[in-house]
């Protein structure tokens, strides 16, 4: 059965573009305590459902919000630009086995900074509408 959830931090530990600046340090919802920078997390933010008449849904499409956090400007910058490159527009299987995910859509609806250079973290938000078959 599709589980997001575990095919989308496969799918992006995966992408060699991604993979080579943060490895496997890919999160549902908040990072690890003291996380090695690179680093992504990501949640939900909302749901909406295809709807079909004396049907279930078999079409949810959440939107996901990623954070990528950093050290400097160069480096959450080509975390950001790998991650847009790896998830917009993307279509096709998220995940394996018993975490198989069929992705119909993947799209960027917004992107946004918020950088603390006193502290010396730099973050990228990305909002993406992910439709999947469940």
């Amino acid at each position: 059965m599709a589980d997001i959830w575990k095919a989308l931090p496969h799918y992006l530990e995966n992408n060699a573009g991604l993979s080579v600046l943060v490895s496997d340090r890919i999160r549902p919802i908040r990072l690890k305590q003291a996380e090695t920078l690179p680093a992504i997390s990501f949640q939900d933010i909302s749901s909406k459902y295809t709807q079909a008449h004396r049907e279930p849904s078999a079409l949810p499409f959440p939107r996901f919000q990623f954070t990528i956090f950093a050290g400097t400007v160069s480096s959450v910058t080509a975390v950001a630009n790998a991650l847009k490159f790896a998830l917009s527009g993307y279509k096709g299987n998220m995940g394996i086995g018993s975490y198989l995910t069929i992705v119909e859509a993947c799209l960027l609806k917004n992107e946004f900074s918020n950088d603390d250079p006193e502290i010396g973290v730099f973050q990228r938000f990305q909002d993406y509408v992910i439709q999947y078959k469940e």
